[in-house]
């Protein structure tokens, strides 16, 4: 699958983190959880992700990086990004990478990937339902963390067409609570 990982590179390469050691946990981390956002945002990807202990996770994935591990740890990729992939990666940075959750960065980015794999699923569909569940798989989770999350893939998968100035006010509202 190294066409899938040259667009997982690029989109390392998008957001400047340097993965280095990739066999890190908090690096593992990070690669698994993008790539299943980046994947369930549309990025034509054929990682196969179920829902673990720390959230989406995929063998396959691992195997890849596992096996170029030096091409991830150099960005090296010679893959050109298309306008929806740089649009996906852009909303990835906006709403999970770059948002201020202090100490709490890696229960935040678990929390965006449980709750999107929930949704996507089907398991949970209301905010009510995604929180309740989410808070029954990952007691770990604090509401705060939680509801930050629930914000954020409603974020991430916001239709900018759909916005009304009542939708901006109460995203505006949130973003405040961070």
């Amino acid at each position: 699958m190294l066409d899938d990982l040259e667009k997982v590179i690029a989109g390392l390469k998008y957001w400047n983190l340097i993965l280095d050691p990739v066999n890190s946990y908090e690096n593992r981390f990070l690669l698994q959880k993008l790539t299943f956002l980046s994947q369930s945002l549309g990025m034509k990807l054929s990682y196969n992700f179920g829902l673990y202990v720390a959230g989406p996770y995929c063998s396959q994935l691992a195997d890849d990086y596992y096996k170029h591990s030096n091409r991830i740890t150099s960005l090296q990729t010679d893959y050109r990004t298309t306008k929806k992939e740089n649009e996906i990666f852009m909303k990835i940075k906006r709403y999970v990478i770059d948002r201020q959750v202090n100490e709490k960065r890696m229960s935040f980015i678990e929390g965006v990937a449980t709750i999107q794999k929930l949704y996507l699923d089907g398991h949970a569909t209301t905010e009510e339902e995604l929180h309740y569940k989410t808070k029954e798989i990952k007691p770990h989770l604090s509401d705060y963390i939680i509801i930050i999350a629930l914000n954020a893939v409603k974020q991430l998968n916001f239709k900018s067409e759909y916005l009304t100035d009542e939708l901006k006010e109460e995203f505006d509202l949130w973003d405040r609570i961070d």
